[in-house]
This record gives structure tokens, C-alpha cells and sequence, in this order.
């Protein structure tokens, strides 16, 4: 009976052995330069999908179409992304020859038997002058199972990575963060041979679409994106802010501004429908005026007009919310971003004479950053954004 006992204690401390191992957090590893980083990501990712390929396997039957890697923050691709996908391409060429990687498009979305993803996400400065570290998580998944076959992980040490969006993220008037990018946040931390996000599984034809659009939005090429971007649309998944943001922006630089407000106004009934419009209104540092650039106040314009004239209209009121970045003290942040939620709502009375009675304007200084780096750059310029939310009219508002 003792030994009984004994043998009892000893199978529950190596259980409770085996459980503390399994929740422990996995070790941060050490950041590294870009370049080497990228390539040693882009090695054990394919190293984990090659162990487990069949010796006879043709190129045609390990093909892995390669999606640009997104801000975690903001959802957009950014030229860092790009790099990632030159440097993800080289490598596997080098290293992997059986394993074919192609750029993601509509045609690869269809030959594809794995998909290649991931994120980037800035981590906050230990200092205002500490280095810019940033956290990359990707993963492969087999098209066929829906399984993830790799995951992989890599810390970046790089002051001159650029955190700048490519053209057409740049010039969307939106953040436009939806529900696929949350389904890509849990994908690339599935452990291998766990199901995938069917969220992320169920919208690859549309984020082809998507991608070819933005490249020839990139190259200028405006009348082509417009096309795919378009093609998008007609999708049920291409129903969403990101789709019409594109729209309209392809649609503005051909100059095609009619069209361009009804697809501003399709973005504001999604937003509406789905209280979620965090507007692209960009101030002067310590400022409650817009940055003096011409054609972007041109823009903030419009997008204050349809904004106006939709909740003129609507049953429901507005909570203004102005936002500022981690830099300064508390208070002074809370009433700059209070003072910025005032002008948007002051800009916005000639097309909305009654919206003081429909509206409130609030600053919630840096309460609510989604970056948090107090960077004051391109890579926390989320947190100094005007968000419109959508109330109930009550006697909340003012």
C-alpha cells in the first residue's frame, strides 16, 4: 500500500512537472538584423514543411503562394512587408529549390497547395531613445487540410526597417482592421498541425483579388487596380471597408470624383453598420489644425462631408473621439485630443447644422493606443487618430 502511495505522489508531481512546462511562456530570442532574421524565419518555416513532404514530390506539388505580411497594428502592408517578400523568396530559391514560392495572386490563390503568412508588430521602446524592436510571426498552411504545416517566429533589431505603407494602404482615408486580420492574428500562433482560422481560409480568393489590385495601384497602374479591386467587391468577403476604401481611392486618382464619394459613402454605411471608422485625419504635431498639406485637407473635406450628411440622416448620433499619441503628460494629451475631437465636429456643422444636438466630442489622450510606441512617427501614427462611434441619441450627446 505504501508503495502504492508512492507510486501515486510520483505520477501526480510528474504531472504537475509536465503541466507547469506546457504553460510556461516560450522565451522572447534575441533580436537580429533584418536580412539574417528573414532568412533564418524563412529556413526552419520551410525546413518544418519539407520534413514533412514526400521524397518523390514534385516542384508542382509543393507550391506556396506568399502573402505580404501585414502591420499587426494597422493590418496594412508596409515596404518592410515588401522586403520580407524579396528576402523570403531569395532564401527558399537558395535553400529550398523543391519547394516553389510565388508572390500571392489570383492565379497562385488557385495552383497554391500551401499559403505563406504573417505579421509584423512594433514592440514598445524600454526608452524614448531604445532601439525600434519588432516581433515576426508567420505560417504555413495547407490549403487542402486547412492545417497549419509550420510555424515560426523571429525578433528584428533595425532602426532603418521602414514601417511606411505601400501606396495603397497609404492613401486609404481609413484604418480598415476587419475580422481577417484578427482570423491571420491566431493563425500564426496555431501550433503545427492544429486547424487554421476558417475566417482567414474562407476569404483567400478575395485577398488575391486584393493583392493584385494593389500592385498595379503601386505601379500606377490605377485603371487595373480598379478593376480587380472592383472584382473584389462583387464578392460577399469583398463586401468590406477595405474594398471600398481601395475603390476609392483608384477611382480618385483617375479622377473619377463622383464615383469616389459613392464608394466613400459605401465605407461610411459599413462603418455605420459595423461601428468601426477610425478616420485618417492627420494634425500638426501639438496641434489642433490639419497638417499643412493641400490635397490631403482636399480629401479630409470630402470625407467630413459624407460623414455629415449620412448621420444628418441617420436615427442614430456620433461620439467624436479624438486620440493622441504616448508622448507628453497625461493631461496636455487628453485635452489636445479632446480639442482635435471639437475642430472635426466644428468642420463638419455646415453639412450637419443640427449635429451639436446629434454629437458628442471626446479626448481620450493616449488611453486607448493601439501601437502604444510614443514614437511619434509612421509606426504609431494609428494612435493619433479620430474615430467616429456610433450612440444612441440621448441626452449624451451635447
Amino acid at each position: 500500500m505504501f508503495v502504492a502511495a508512492k507510486r501515486l505522489w510520483a505520477i501526480v508531481a510528474l504531472s504537475a512537472l509536465m503541466a507547469a512546462c506546457a504553460s510556461a511562456p516560450k522565451p522572447l530570442a534575441q533580436p537580429m538584423d533584418f536580412e539574417t532574421a528573414i532568412r533564418a524565419l524563412t529556413r526552419n518555416l520551410l525546413a518544418q514543411l519539407n520534413s514533412n513532404l514526400p521524397i518523390l514530390a514534385s516542384p508542382d506539388e509543393i507550391t506556396v503562394a506568399v502573402e505580404p505580411m501585414i502591420d499587426a497594428n494597422t493590418a496594412e502592408v508596409t515596404l518592410a512587408s515588401r522586403r520580407i517578400d524579396e528576402l523570403v523568396l531569395d532564401e527558399a530559391r537558395k535553400q529550398f529549390p523543391k519547394i516553389r514560392l510565388l508572390p500571392l495572386n489570383s492565379k497562385s490563390a488557385e495552383t497554391a497547395k500551401y499559403m505563406l503568412t504573417g505579421m509584423i508588430k512594433p514592440e514598445p521602446k524600454g526608452s524614448a531613445d531604445g532601439p525600434a524592436i519588432y516581433h515576426i510571426r508567420s505560417a504555413i498552411v495547407d490549403l487542402k487540410t486547412h492545417r497549419v504545416a509550420a510555424n515560426a517566429d523571429v525578433r528584428v533589431i533595425d532602426p532603418k526597417l521602414d514601417a511606411t505603407p505601400i501606396s495603397a494602404f497609404q492613401d486609404n482615408p481609413m484604418y480598415t482592421k476587419d475580422k481577417r486580420a484578427d482570423s491571420l492574428a491566431r493563425i500564426v500562433e496555431t501550433e503545427p498541425g492544429q486547424l487554421a482560422d476558417e475566417g482567414y481560409m474562407d476569404g483567400l480568393t478575395t485577398a488575391a483579388l486584393m493583392a493584385d489590385g494593389d500592385r498595379m495601384y503601386d505601379g500606377k497602374n490605377y485603371e487595373k487596380a480598379l478593376g480587380f479591386y472592383r472584382e473584389a467587391s462583387l464578392r460577399p468577403d469583398g463586401q468590406a471597408m477595405r474594398t471600398y476604401a481601395a475603390m476609392y481611392q483608384a477611382y480618385r486618382k483617375l479622377n473619377r470624383m463622383e464615383d469616389a464619394e459613392v464608394a466613400f459613402g459605401r465605407m461610411i454605411a459599413l462603418g455605420h453598420s459595423t461601428n468601426n471608422m477610425n478616420i485618417k485625419l492627420l494634425f500638426g504635431v501639438g496641434s489642433t489644425q490639419f497638417i499643412a498639406d493641400y490635397d490631403l485637407r482636399s480629401q479630409y473635406a470630402i470625407w467630413l462631408r459624407q460623414i455629415a450628411r449620412f448621420f444628418s440622416k441617420a436615427d442614430s448620433c456620433l461620439n467624436i473621439v479624438g486620440h493622441s499619441s504616448r508622448t507628453g503628460n497625461e493631461a496636455y494629451n487628453e485635452s489636445l485630443s479632446l480639442q482635435r475631437a471639437q475642430t472635426v465636429r466644428n468642420l463638419m456643422q455646415k453639412d450637419f447644422p443640427d449635429i451639436a444636438a446629434h454629437s458628442k466630442a471626446t479626448g481620450r489622450g493616449w488611453k486607448e493606443n493601439i501601437a502604444g510606441l510614443g514614437s511619434d512617427d509612421i509606426r504609431d501614427a494609428i494612435d493619433r487618430r479620430v474615430e467616429f462611434r456610433v450612440i444612441p441619441c440621448s441626452s449624451d450627446a451635447e
